[in-house]
């Protein structure tokens, strides 16, 4: 006589939730929106740029002045004054020159105000300055 091989299959019935094809799923559909999303760089401020259809981007942001259209000044979200100006700097920079310092005025700047900023920064040996501006919007 043949003996018989009983083999333990386990229970019979629902097997129940299977967590790895759901984590499986759930990881793939976040690495999926990771890569397909835009990142873009907000302003901290309400700032109106001007456009330039010219314009690249900024590789490497260091420092970053914000001139406000109310004649305000910021250095990296902190408020200063054109006499400050020069010493926040040096001191946000850590006595380092920056490889770039980002300018980011409002359109309606005057343009002395611009410059009067720019003379300063160049005043400290500074010259890798960036003006940031928005690309034209082709509208059609």
């Amino acid at each position: 006589m043949i003996p018989k091989i009983h083999l333990n299959r386990g229970k019979s019935g629902d097997p129940g939730l299977m967590m790895t094809p759901l984590i499986d799923i759930m990881f793939l559909i976040t690495i999926f929106f990771v890569l397909t999303s835009s990142f873009s760089q907000k302003p901290a401020f309400d700032i109106s740029l001007p456009q330039a259809s010219t314009g690249s981007p900024a590789l490497k942001q260091d420092l970053s002045v914000f001139l406000k259209s109310d004649g305000r000044i910021f250095v990296n979200e902190k408020e200063v004054t054109l006499d400050s100006l020069v010493m926040v700097l040096q001191d946000a920079a850590g006595g380092q020159i920056p490889e770039t310092l980002l300018i980011q005025g409002d359109q309606t700047i005057t343009y002395n105000v611009l410059i009067q900023v720019m003379d300063r920064i160049r005043a400290l040996g500074w010259e890798n300055i960036s003006l940031v501006t928005e690309k034209v919007r082709n509208e059609g």
